[in-house]
């Protein structure tokens, strides 16, 4: 994990996705599979642009549950080294997990 850069020191990284384009799962994580199966469903559906609807009812709904901001601000840490990553997208695959 340290050496994928998305160790975080008291944070559970459930999985990523590799350079190569696999899909490595935390085996100490305790959700890792359903985690990172619904995440990665979720950049399914951004594929096929069946994605604005879906984010903006997930955004309600982890917004009334006082979930988004926390959930934003874990996502922005684990990504603030890297330039290119849609934050809105990598949240919404987060909270689907």
């Amino acid at each position: 994990m340290k050496s994928s850069g998305f160790a975080l020191k008291g944070k559970t990284v459930n999985g990523y996705k590799t350079e190569d384009g696999n899909v490595a799962l935390n085996v100490q994580s305790q959700k890792a599979l359903e985690s990172v199966v619904g995440h990665e469903a979720k950049h399914t559906l951004e594929k096929y642009g069946l994605n604005k609807d879906f984010n903006n009812i997930l955004f309600e709904y982890a917004k009334a549950k006082g979930d988004l901001d926390t959930v934003r601000e874990r996502i922005e840490s684990l990504y603030k080294d890297q330039n290119d990553v849609d934050i809105d997208g990598e949240v919404a695959a987060d909270l689907t997990g």
